[in-house]
């Protein structure tokens, strides 16, 4: 997991200095053709605008972000991750996001606080998006599945 974290480099010397080492580590990923797993936190746009600098795909962890942040992102190819937690831009992220593009997480024990918490994330999106709910499961476990090279 690799990122930019605003909440914490609050000067720009100090978001300058994140921003130097995520394109370090974006560099790594694309010699060594590895995905990776984006934390971003009040740096979306800094983020997505760094990550079309690089050919690797990525998973946006927790997304938090809006709906025009995330049709860049998935535009590029990347994955969309949506915790167990509801908010107006949430809804727009996962109603205007292809299913094709999205994962579930729960970021246990920081947003998610058990681990059927999975299952909340499955069901925001079914209601969102008016689908069944075990679709949006098997949808997004092979969506994950396939980023991780993992077998279903």
């Amino acid at each position: 997991e690799i990122g930019l974290d605003y909440k914490w480099a609050q000067t720009q010397e100090q978001r300058q200095r994140q921003k130097q080492v995520f394109e370090q580590a974006l560099e790594l990923a694309e010699r060594l053709q590895k995905n990776v797993v984006i934390h971003s936190r009040k740096a979306e746009d800094d983020v997505i605008s760094v990550l079309s600098a690089y050919n690797v795909k990525a998973i946006l962890h927790a997304f938090g972000g809006n709906a025009q942040q995330a049709k860049k992102a998935y535009d590029d190819g990347h994955l969309i991750s949506i915790p167990p937690m509801r908010s107006k831009d949430r809804r727009a992220v996962i109603k205007t996001t292809p299913i094709t593009h999205l994962v579930i997480e729960t970021d246990f024990p920081y947003i998610g606080k058990k681990v059927y918490d999975i299952k909340k994330a499955a069901q925001y999106i079914a209601d969102v998006k008016n689908m069944d709910v075990e679709e949006v499961r098997q949808t997004t476990a092979h969506n994950a599945a396939q980023f991780f090279s993992l077998p279903l």
